[in-house]
């Protein structure tokens, strides 16, 4: 059986929010510096 993930709610709510503001970037079509920095905030939140 896998394991499960666990995630605390304050790092949830820093990923959704990262997240919300990435999709609104491309959305609303930022420019490919805003959209990498982003991108990059992004995956700091996910892998940290």
């Amino acid at each position: 059986m896998p394991s499960a993930t666990v995630l605390d709610e304050t790092r949830f709510r820093t990923l959704l929010a990262r997240w919300n503001h990435h999709q609104d970037l491309r959305s609303s079509g930022a420019a490919v510096k805003e959209l990498a920095e982003s991108r990059f905030a992004l995956d700091a939140v996910r892998f940290n």
